[in-house]
């Protein structure tokens, strides 16, 4: 067998076991963001800037904590009584800045 095929059959066997393993671990991720989150669908939230009504909820990474997963919620931002505001601007929180209204 020729060295060229060798090395083709090496790389894509290399690129399956790659692409395997990173499935299992998003899969590994999204199991545990959903298991640690805090808050469920309607739900009011807030953070420093904005506060929501829950409507979606979604998982992903936060810029200082990339090496655990967190959920990320989203849902219509809400004036001071707790109503959305007219234009339906829509906004979203990640859960280790969220606080229960």
């Amino acid at each position: 067998m020729n060295i060229e095929k060798i090395r083709k059959k090496y790389l894509q066997k290399k690129k399956q076991i790659k692409n395997e393993c990173e499935k299992k671990l998003k899969e590994i991720d999204f199991k545990f963001a959903v298991e640690s989150r805090q808050f469920d669908i309607g739900d009011i939230i807030q953070d420093h800037g904005i506060k929501i009504q829950i409507a979606k909820i979604k998982w992903g990474y936060t810029s200082f904590s990339s090496d655990s997963p967190c959920c990320i919620y989203c849902g219509p931002i809400l004036k001071k009584d707790n109503t959305p505001r007219k234009n339906g601007q829509q906004g979203c929180i990640y859960d280790v800045y969220a606080t229960k209204i």
